[in-house]
């Protein structure tokens, strides 16, 4: 066996083992550790900062090549509310439209135009401008006023009244609702056992109505397309289901042709 050394030689050698240690640390520059290699240190001007323009994908779009977006057409259109005030015409022609696929507005909501249906079974030209006071008590007055009636008065009132009351109306809604435009929709064919008397009072208060129509600057929408016929009327007053639909496409073309083209006359 080796022979055993001494406490005191012991204590001897750590702390000469201890002093080579610490002048070994001293002769090393500062920051380096002893458990690692020695590595240059970067000083803060050396740090190369990430570029900002750098892009993680060669994809990448700058924003200003991008267009501006289109703006919606129911942002450049105002929107307008049109009343339709009139006879059973327009009573039957509103559930007509409820079935179909523009719905009551007739596929005019892409041009925010609106529609009001009033149609009262009965109703006489006379009664109309009773009919627009009261309607004025529920809300803002309309930008379009579309009156179809009369045809109940053919037949019954003659054409010089009907003429006085047709110019009593146009200067009543001139006074009363100034900023809204009046569309007159022309009466069509009606029966009658004096077919000739009933067509020419028909016309002569058509005539009328679009002439003051036109004066007050307002449009005429005319339904050509509807004429004497059994698939017309099937009762000789209103009008059958194929008219029905004829009515309402000739309204969705007018009203679309005078709101947004600015036609007077409807068809042109």
């Amino acid at each position: 066996m080796p022979p055993r050394r001494s406490k005191r030689m012991r204590i001897e050698m750590t702390r000469a083992s201890e002093s080579r240690t610490a002048r070994t640390r001293e002769q090393r520059p500062n920051g380096i550790m002893d458990d690692g290699p020695s590595e240059p240190v970067q000083t803060n001007s050396e740090v190369t900062q990430p570029s900002r323009t750098t892009t993680s994908s060669s994809y990448a779009i700058c924003m200003d090549d991008i267009p501006p977006a289109v703006p919606s057409i129911h942002n450049m259109l105002d929107k307008q509310k049109v009343w339709l005030v009139g006879s059973s015409i327009l009573k039957h022609a509103q559930l007509e439209a409820f079935l179909r696929p523009g719905g009551l507005h007739l596929n005019l909501k892409r041009l925010n135009i609106s529609l009001w249906w009033q149609g009262y079974s009965g109703l006489k030209l006379s009664q109309v401008e009773q009919k627009l006071k009261t309607l004025a008590k529920v809300g803002p007055a309309p930008n379009v006023i579309l009156i179809h009636c009369g045809g109940n008065d053919l037949g019954e009132t003659s054409i010089r009244k009907l003429r006085l009351v047709c110019m009593k109306l146009f200067q009543f809604i001139q006074t009363n609702f100034p900023h809204s435009k009046v569309i007159w929709s022309c009466i069509q064919w009606r029966y009658s056992q004096n077919s000739r008397a009933m067509e020419s009072q028909r016309k002569r208060l058509n005539s009328c109505a679009s002439r003051l129509a036109l004066r007050y600057d307002g449009a005429i929408i005319r339904h050509p397309d509807i004429k004497r016929d059994s698939l017309f009327f099937c009762d000789g007053v209103h009008l059958s289901k194929l008219a029905n639909a004829v009515f309402l496409n000739t309204l969705q073309g007018g009203l679309e042709a005078i709101l947004t083209k600015g036609h007077a006359c409807y068809p042109a």
